[in-house]
């Protein structure tokens, strides 16, 4: 069991507030779990969070009757406190959800004044914990199956686009926060559904130690930038946007911020996928047909027709079957290229593209 009590007594010594968020989708068995500075936790895992909301007020809506006779009263009211009521949160909230736990300075939370203030805290501690997942959806998670996303942190369930936070502050005056958000990709599927197996030894895990422990070279700063682009691309609201994303994220993992034209770029990125001259030919050629290829002088290249001519993913590929064989195939590519620079993740980018030069070599190219 994580004690929410005694890590809240170790923050406030140190002059941190501590903020939960609900974060569905995550496990289908109780456990806990910290992964960079966030903790994850199954909401039968946690205990102390009862105590903290029976000492905190919050002026909750759960009937027409309520709101009427809160929109007759709201006059005076404090404008953060009038945008939470409304979004219709409760305290059973982080109760009955499994929990995203990150810190801050006291002062940030005391800043919040107004609801945009409000909403620019929820938002910025809503990407810090989704972005403690980036390994764990790297490992659990691909491009094709939408359904195993986890919900976006801050997000409850029927949240309709609003996210919330509880704030546990040392000074014992806890608030519960909430404000709009539309835009938020809430996995209505099964989520990771991580196992007691997965959840113990997260921490450790051969992936997600090297990117917590110890300082970072280029290559690991680059991974682990990679890792934020693939899991914007993971939710994308249209499957081009994801394409368009995933493209990008190509060229990053081969030069990092670096612009290279993208035939150099392929290259680079087919070292780790290729294991012989015909494997690498035919990468090329799908390559180039994700990005310019040309047939007859006629632009077929689908990076080129998205941008240039303003098609679309379902219009170049039009059967759905072929779509998610094409995600899939992308995720394939992401998984093995970001696997094949883990070695190199203390390392800079000259060693990792002399490593690449060598693959290459090995089956028969010269680049």
């Amino acid at each position: 069991m994580f004690d929410l009590k005694v890590f809240c007594a170790d923050e406030f010594s140190k002059g941190n507030s501590v903020v939960l968020l609900p974060s569905q989708g995550i496990f289908s068995v109780g456990g806990w779990f910290k992964q960079e500075n966030t903790i994850f936790s199954h909401k039968d895992s946690i205990e102390g969070v009862t105590s903290f909301l029976d000492a905190t007020s919050l002026n909750e809506i759960a009937s027409d009757a309520d709101l009427h006779a809160f929109m007759q009263n709201i006059n005076g009211s404090d404008l953060v406190d009038a945008a939470t009521s409304l979004s219709m949160i409760t305290k059973s909230v982080f109760l009955s959800s499994d929990l995203a736990i990150v810190t801050c300075n006291t002062e940030e939370s005391d800043l919040i004044k107004n609801a945009e203030q409000c909403e620019r805290f929820l938002k910025n501690k809503s990407i810090e914990a989704f972005n403690s997942l980036n390994i764990i959806r790297f490992i659990h998670c691909d491009l094709f199956v939408p359904d195993k996303l986890p919900n976006i942190p801050g997000y409850w369930d029927n949240s309709d686009g609003y996210i919330g936070a509880f704030i546990l502050n040392p000074n014992g005056i806890h608030k519960i926060i909430a404000g709009r958000e539309m835009g938020g990709a809430v996995s209505h599927g099964l989520g990771i559904g991580l196992e007691s197996d997965d959840v113990f030894g997260m921490e450790s895990h051969p992936l997600a130690e090297p990117l917590t422990q110890g300082s970072l070279g280029a290559v690991g700063e680059i991974i682990k930038h990679a890792l934020k682009i693939y899991s914007r691309a993971m939710y994308s609201n249209s499957e081009t946007l994801k394409f368009i994303t995933v493209m990008a994220l190509f060229e990053y993992l081969g030069t990092g911020d670096k612009y290279t034209n993208f035939k150099k770029v392929r290259a680079k990125i087919q070292a780790h996928i290729a294991t012989d001259i015909d494997t690498y030919n035919n990468l090329s050629e799908q390559f180039k047909l994700f990005t310019s290829k040309k047939h007859e002088e006629i632009n077929i290249g689908y990076r080129t027709r998205i941008i240039h001519e303003g098609a679309l993913i379902e219009d170049l590929l039009p059967d759905n079957h072929a779509r998610v064989a094409l995600f899939r195939d992308l995720t394939s590519y992401i998984e093995k290229i970001i696997r094949g620079m883990y070695p190199f993740i203390g390392q800079d980018l000259p060693a990792l593209q002399k490593h690449r030069q060598k693959l290459l070599n090995d089956i028969g190219i010269q680049t």
